[in-house]
């Protein structure tokens, strides 16, 4: 039976608020498993910066996620004489986390650089930095995965050209990775979706993937 007379709760008692929790410290099992996996001595480096970084995650981390959610990049195609530009601008608190990802954490490019860092410290900074901005996740992935692609399987020219600022923490001159695939309207990554025919051209085969509309 439902009691309708009852006064429903509010605030924290009805939806816990997470601000200003560390979001670290909270957590029962992470530090206790990267201190298992990395070993004192590396574990000893990190935790202030897990530590830190646990605190910001619920503080101005999250302050900036939700203006950013808020206040998407916008394109601008043209200025005020009409002219072409191109440009997408983005919100101040939107570049403050991009500032905070690649620059500060160096979470796309502590893996290709100069210092060998164990994998599971970029995956660890990650896991905290998410938790106020997952969206940012996938432009940061996008950048190492990238990275990797090029310093495995590219040209050398290639390598030269563009490793250095992919694999840069100098907020203003670094480049971030992004994926780009031909697809119709509507269907986006949803790969179920797709067909595919495979056309013979002389004597190798190229695959094309062509986009269907959305049932």
């Amino acid at each position: 039976m439902n009691d309708t007379a009852r006064t429903p709760d509010t605030g924290a008692s009805n939806i816990p608020d997470s601000r200003g929790l560390n979001f670290f410290a909270v957590d029962p099992d992470l530090g206790a498993l990267l201190k298992l996996h990395l070993g004192d001595a590396h574990y000893a480096e990190l935790e202030p910066r897990l530590r830190a970084l646990g605190a910001r995650v619920s503080g101005e981390l999250d302050e900036w996620a939700s203006r950013a959610d808020k206040h998407p990049p916008v394109l601008e195609h043209r200025n005020r004489r009409g002219e072409a530009v191109q440009r997408i601008d983005k919100d101040p608190a939107y570049v403050a986390l991009e500032r905070v990802a690649y620059a500060e954490l160096g979470l796309a490019s502590l893996s290709h650089g100069s210092e060998t860092v164990p994998p599971l410290v970029k995956y660890a900074l990650t896991f905290l930095f998410v938790q106020a901005e997952f969206g940012l996740c996938c432009p940061v992935s996008m950048t190492d995965s990238l990275t990797r692609t090029l310093r495995r399987f590219g040209d050398s020219a290639l390598v030269a050209r563009y490793l250095p600022r992919l694999a840069s923490r100098d907020f203003d001159t670094l480049y971030q990775g992004a994926m780009f695939m031909t697809e119709q309207a509507g269907v986006g990554i949803d790969k179920r979706y797709l067909s595919y025919r495979i056309n013979p051209v002389l004597d190798a085969y190229r695959p094309h993937a062509y986009a269907l509309r959305k049932a």
